[in-house]
């Protein structure tokens, strides 16, 4: 017995020095793995490599979840031109997450530089520091709002995240971001800020499929899969693309929406035009985050702009709708239309914080300016804790004490702006642009609301539109159309002279190229149709009839029944 005792006395000593040795050296490497990093010392990994997204200097990102992070965003700037880096580091020190992302954003300098199209996405996992945010360049922003954004992480990035398995989050959240991109009509998004293609889960199913088995050319194959060529119903020719959609009925949270893909004969110009539903939108949710273990994820933030650490609410104000009438000329070129907009503005006096003077409002002291709180809540799986906003400010981490008298403490005011709004060449009927900004104030310098122009088209006295084709309906009178000759046409331009060839028959169409309206997502302009109808006079002199009945017995004058088949050949096409 006294022999086991001493045995075991004399373990315990190698084996307590065996856990100092282990805590000293768990507490060396947690001390070096601790870097912090500045702007210029996160490596810009695509200066060496340019089909590489990812900077992690840390290891955070796994090489296996790296490597399909930059498939998918290979994919993203071959499709669509968007440069997207993915920046994943322990700690950035003192600094803020969303300055720093800003000022990363800048200095490697991403997105083209004419558009201005570039993301950061920045993962910092120190407890004290972390926050994942999303830096956006201006030229995004109308197809990946902040609100997006937001749901994007809190969705798809945040359960991971929280569960501390960074590597996966990331990778989920470039999967988010690549099948919103692509999906979304980016081509139109960046001229008009429409967003409402952003819900076709359908159409590009095959992003995560070909992500996830690593196919190479998969941007090359979704453009092929799209936009090939397909046999046309009417001339059988293989010539039928697919020119674009238009947006009939937007989606809400209560009701799914409708679109409409239009496909075309660049043959014969016959037209197909198919519905397709646009998923309901569901709002990202303000409810409570499950914390845990060494500090939560409630600094976590979503937005375009950058947040970090801060869950101060912000007021959003609401959107503004214009309606403008447009004439095909201005259609085909574009133009700009200026707006003097009644809406609300930021009070001039408080400059919209709502607060009389500078002492005018304080720090929440319930909250300390963060917005929210923590509450602890006990469950059968133990404490668990929840963040909510604050009862005592509301969310916005402070309080006023002396409201500005002029606007009563919201800081906006009724007033006017006149707004100008440039609308790209090719708009058609019932299309919705969007300026964002451009809408009401929102309280207490909240983020503004967005201008919604609603495209109404005037009818032209002579031409009909008919996508980006122009039609012409042409009356041939019985001589020109037997002798030939020529006719003036009217145009977007002006009057153009086209020839009659002799014996033009009824239903014939001259196409004339390149006379229609371009498309607006630049894939071309449509031609104008010249539809030919010959005039049969409805009364005749003695002379007229006379002469007619002369030429009547002329062989030249009875129906050739080849022309008569073809005739009525075209003629039936129309109703196929």
């Amino acid at each position: 017995m006294s022999e086991i005792k001493n045995i075991g006395s004399r373990r315990k000593c190698p084996v307590s020095l065996l856990w100092i040795s282990l805590l000293l050296v768990g507490f060396a490497s947690s001390i070096f793995a601790a870097k912090d990093y500045s702007i210029e010392t996160i490596p810009n990994v695509r200066l060496s490599n340019w089909l590489n997204h990812v900077s992690n200097p840390d290891g955070i990102i796994t090489p296996d979840d790296a490597a399909r992070i930059n498939q998918l965003l290979n994919v993203v700037e071959d499709s669509l031109g968007i440069e997207v880096a993915v920046v994943a580091v322990n700690s950035i020190g003192d600094q803020d997450a969303r300055m720093f992302a800003t000022d990363l954003f800048k200095h490697w300098g991403l997105g083209q530089k004419s558009k201005d199209n570039g993301l950061l996405i920045q993962l910092v996992t120190e407890p004290s520091q972390r926050s994942v945010v999303f830096e956006t360049g201006y030229g995004i922003e109308g197809v990946l709002p902040d609100a997006i954004c937001y749901r994007l992480q809190q969705r798809d990035m945040m359960p991971d995240l929280k569960a501390g398995d960074y590597s996966a989050g990331m990778l989920k959240g470039v999967m988010a971001v690549t099948k919103y991109l692509m999906s979304s009509d980016y081509e139109r998004a960046g001229m008009t800020g429409n967003r409402t293609s952003s819900s076709s889960d359908d159409d590009f199913m095959w992003i995560f499929v070909v992500g996830i088995i690593g196919m190479i050319g998969f941007s090359a194959f979704i453009a092929y899969l799209k936009y090939r060529p397909k046999t046309c119903p009417r001339c059988g020719k293989k010539t039928f693309v697919y020119m674009g959609q238009q947006v009939i009925r937007e989606a809400t949270r209560f009701s799914e929406g409708l679109a409409e893909d239009v496909y075309r004969c660049k043959s014969c110009g016959y037209t197909e035009k198919k519905n397709r539903t646009i998923d309901r939108i569901h709002r990202g949710g303000s409810g409570p985050i499950i914390m845990g273990g060494g500090g939560g994820f409630g600094g976590f933030s979503g937005f375009g702009g950058g947040g970090g650490g801060s869950q101060q609410r912000r007021y959003r104000g609401s959107d503004l709708r214009v309606k403008v009438k447009l004439t095909l000329k201005e259609i085909s070129t574009g133009v700009e239309k200026k707006f003097k907009l009644k809406k609300y503005v930021p009070c001039d006096q408080c400059h919209g914080s709502g607060a009389e003077g500078d002492g005018g409002s304080e720090t929440c002291p319930t909250c300390k300016g963060s917005g929210s709180v923590i509450r602890n809540q006990q469950t059968i799986l133990g404490t668990m804790q929840t963040r909510v906003t604050c009862s005592t400010c509301g969310g916005e981490g402070k309080i006023i004490k002396n409201k500005c008298k002029k606007c009563g403490g919201d800081g906006i005011i009724y007033g006017e702006e006149v707004v100008s709004v440039k609308i790209p060449a090719g708009v058609a009927e019932g299309m919705q642009l969007s300026m964002g900004g451009k809408g009401n104030a929102g309280k207490h310098n909240g983020v503004a609301g967005d201008l919604l122009i609603l495209v109404e088209e005037e009818p032209h006295q002579d031409l009909i539109r008919d996508e980006n084709d122009l039609i012409y309906n042409l009356l041939l009178s019985f001589p020109t159309a037997a002798l030939g000759g020529a006719v003036e046409i009217p145009t977007i331009d002006g009057k153009v002279k086209v020839k009659i060839d002799s014996g033009t028959q009824p239903g014939k169409v001259l196409r004339l190229r390149g006379k229609g309206l371009p498309n607006v997502n630049g894939y071309g302009t449509g031609d104008l149709l010249v539809n030919i109808s010959i005039y049969v006079p409805e009364a005749l002199n003695k002379e007229e009839k006379s002469t007619l009945e002369k030429m009547e017995a002329s062989d030249n004058f009875k129906p050739n029944t080849s022309v008569k088949e073809k005739i009525f050949k075209k003629f039936k096409s129309f109703f196929d």
